[in-house]
């Protein structure tokens, strides 16, 4: 599979989100009606850099092509809540189910891409993969809840500080 292709593929998914003409995304994102049709598709070598991708995101709210990015550097995107958003446990209670939930699908896959032959061929490994980074995905976003509901005053101010400059701190 070309992960390139599929970073585009992403992107052009994001693109479709947008509720006007693609000729409108285009001028708010790149200040002329054609280039990211230009650059989605490759025209005359035209290449969408991350600057544009980004301004796609923010102004579609999709991000497919982030997780796409992530992806192919063996990575998940994980879309974290609003500071605030958060009032209570019972949305830490959601998220564990949902973490509960794909559990049980990355085992089921694991169980059936065994069990039909004794072997994981690349189209079940790819799907294995897939499934787990969902998982993975579910997990930083359930650790995130919990800094959110719990975390001390400290871990407030690490959250605040993350929001404003968009760094982690570890």
């Amino acid at each position: 599979m070309d992960v390139k292709a599929s970073v585009v593929d992403a992107a052009r998914a994001d693109c479709r989100l947008w509720a006007y003409s693609q000729e409108d995304l285009s001028q708010k994102v790149t200040g002329y009606p054609q280039t990211l049709r230009h650059k989605l598709t490759g025209h005359n070598r035209a290449v969408l850099g991350v600057d544009d991708a980004l301004s796609v995101m923010e102004l579609t709210g999709g991000r497919n092509t982030i997780a796409a990015m992530a992806r192919q550097l063996n990575g998940v995107f994980v879309q974290l809540p609003e500071l605030g958003a958060i009032e209570d446990d019972e949305d830490l209670l959601v998220a564990l189910m949902h973490i509960s939930t794909a559990f049980g699908e990355l085992s089921t896959r694991a169980q059936q891409a065994v069990g039909n032959d004794g072997r994981v061929d690349v189209r079940e490994r790819a799907g294995l993969l897939n499934t787990a980074q969902t998982v993975h995905a579910k997990v930083l976003h359930y650790l995130a809840l919990l800094d959110r509901v719990y975390g001390d005053d400290e871990v407030q101010d690490l959250l605040r500080h993350e929001s404003r400059s968009g760094v982690v701190v570890a």
